[in-house]
């Protein structure tokens, strides 16, 4: 384009103002109705087109600015090539000249307003126009709902609040009557009683006021008659006295409060209102492509819902809302016919995908180990039942240091960074082991003797020799009961998202729940594993657990459906494994057994 358009070019040349009225766009100058006329006429540029300088301003910048001449040789734009999809000038056709799809650019240009490619390019940008609306009108209708279901969670939330705080608010004005009635129906025992003493009371004064009275002013006949009235009427008096200490009358009433367990384990018991959970429903939103006017875009748009149930009989049935969330990756993959398809990638693990590679192969020189943890600073622990210690050896397999005369050690759960907790099957305590200082810390006191152990948020889920699964805060030491069964001796729990996994040896089988004690699946398999024992869990949920009668490490799904033998005495000389612990930070597998040899793998 020139430089200055709004100038007729002619005229400038000539030093002469004038200004233009069209523009040719193949001279690139712009004409006044004079230089017109003659443009029109001139044999040479008689079938140039011209536009109006008023049409001419109205092209978009970035098209004004295509040049029209190649920027190599200086020269007009004459030909084109299908081969290599270019305009070339006369000077650029000798490296074209070969090529059979050359044409002169006059051919190519003519009716192209007209053609077929002009009318696609205009009906996609009409179609993407439209596409765009409608994905932003679909959008913007789900940013409302969301608002929309933002403030129904919000009221459901604040509902349930309410409920939970109407629901405390009549036990505790009931716990009050009943205490009021209960104070007023003792009391008004005593205040009876005294009633009675007091009417005694004044019975023995008037017989003293009598007796006095008789010893001044009575004869010796009338005192004496007097004394055994009075001895009889006193026999009544002392035979009631000595009935009320025989009775419980006169024992010290005392009145107590127990608060409900539950109320006083709520903070253990519950420790989060809810979750929300994020879920995706599929909704047919059509577009309109070239070609194919109604393919039909599956999209998934995000919902939310919350899952709970009303309080009722019980404090802790406020239910934690159950959370399910998949994050997925969606692409929309255009075919060679422009017909659109949903790529979906979901962070699933497959179990038959995973491979593990030996990194460490040591013996502890412990016997009976019971339970094995990996420390953030690569470290291992061992708790051997046998010899009474735990024993930390360091990344390389050397030992580090052991803490023995504890009790018969059986499982060992990292806490943080400075303490791991310890299980004794034979004691009722946890001890709670400081790993910097190395020495014991504290001993928690519980109510039985206890195998498994596994932390989560603050608090120790225990394999209780007593009632099953119970859960212990670190912040108050208060226990909760979460599934009452009947556990055998070498029974392992680990924890993933809302669930408990947990070993039963003595009917080979692994089993999830959640926190409330409900049985979530069952997995049992006799031709792969046998008096499972150690548990663990990777991050997507699938579960790592010992053989100890199979002498293998199975890896069991996050659904509890398929398995799969990753380690056998066969492939890896394993022999009697007992324990073994996932670290989800490192993907690193520990794996020891009841001779003290400890296997350390990285699974990808």
């Amino acid at each position: 384009m020139a430089s200055n358009w709004s100038l007729c070019g002619v005229c400038d040349n000539r030093h002469i103002s004038n200004p233009s009225e069209v523009w040719c766009s193949e001279c690139e100058e712009g004409l006044c109705g004079d230089c017109k006329e003659h443009h029109g006429v001139s044999k040479g540029t008689k079938h140039h087109e011209t536009v109006s300088i008023v049409d001419y301003k109205k092209l978009p910048t970035e098209i004004l600015q295509i040049a029209q001449m190649c920027d190599k040789h200086n020269s007009k734009y004459e030909f084109f090539c299908k081969k290599h999809d270019c305009v070339c000038c006369k000077c650029c056709l000798k490296y074209h000249k070969s090529y059979k799809g050359v044409t002169d650019i006059n051919k190519v240009t003519k009716n192209v307003k007209t053609s077929n490619a002009f009318h696609e390019i205009d009906q996609s940008l009409l179609e993407a126009v439209v596409n765009i609306k409608r994905i932003s009108s679909n959008r913007e209708e789900n940013l409302t709902s969301l608002a929309n279901q933002k403030r129904e969670i919000e009221e459901e939330i604040q509902q349930t609040r309410t409920k939970i705080n109407n629901h405390l608010d009549k036990l505790q004005n009931d716990l009050m009557k009943e205490l009021m009635a209960t104070e007023q129906n003792e009391s008004s025992k005593i205040r009876k009683l005294l009633t009675t003493l007091k009417q005694k009371e004044e019975k023995v004064a008037k017989y003293q006021t009598n007796l006095a009275n008789i010893n001044k002013f009575a004869s010796e006949l009338h005192t004496f008659l007097s004394i055994k009235h009075i001895q009889n009427d006193m026999a009544i008096e002392d035979k009631f006295i000595q009935s009320l200490f025989k009775s419980d009358t006169t024992d010290q009433v005392n009145i107590s409060c127990t608060i409900n367990k539950s109320l006083q384990q709520i903070t253990a018991s519950i420790q989060k209102f809810g979750e929300i959970n994020v879920s995706s429903e599929l909704c047919k939103m059509s577009i309109q492509i070239q070609k194919h006017k109604q393919a039909q875009l599956k999209v998934a748009l995000p919902t939310r819902n919350i899952d709970n149930q009303e309080i009722t009989d019980r404090v802790q049935k406020v239910e934690d809302m159950n959370v399910s969330s998949t994050r997925c990756d969606l692409a929309i993959k255009k075919q060679n016919d422009r017909q659109p398809q949903i790529m979906v990638t979901l962070p699933t693990r497959n179990i038959n995908k995973l491979t593990l590679k030996i990194q460490k192969c040591f013996n502890t020189g412990l016997s009976e180990i019971r339970g094995c943890s990996l420390l953030p600073d690569r470290r291992m622990v061992f708790s051997c039942y046998q010899q009474k210690e735990i024993k930390v050896f360091k990344s390389g397999g050397t030992s580090d240091f052991e803490i023995k005369t504890i009790d018969r050690t059986f499982d060992v759960a990292f806490i943080d960074n400075d303490s791991i907790a310890s299980t004794s099957a034979e004691s009722d305590k946890i001890n709670i082991i400081d790993i910097r200082n190395r020495k014991l810390k504290k001993p928690i006191q519980v109510n039985s003797g206890n195998y498994g152990i596994v932390y989560k948020d603050g608090n120790l889920i225990c394999c209780s020799r007593k009632n099953g699964l119970n859960m212990i805060s670190l912040k108050d030491e208060s226990m909760f009961n979460i599934h009452n069964i009947e556990l055998p001796p070498n029974a392992y729990v680990t924890t993933f998202a809302d669930k408990l996994i947990y070993t039963k040896g003595n009917n080979n089988s692994v089993i999830c729940c959640d926190y409330h004690g409900y049985i979530l699946w069952t997995f049992r398999d006799t031709s792969v594993l046998i008096y499972p024992r150690g548990i663990s869990v990777d991050n997507g949920g699938n579960v790592f657990v010992v053989g100890y009668a199979t002498h293998n490490v199975v890896v069991i799904s996050a659904d509890g459906q398929r398995c799969r033998q990753l380690v056998s005495r066969r492939t890896a000389g394993l022999i009697d494994p007992t324990v073994l612990h996932y670290d989800q930070r490192t993907n690193t597998l520990l794996v020891a057994t009841s001779k003290g040899d400890a296997f350390l793998y990285h699974v990808t």
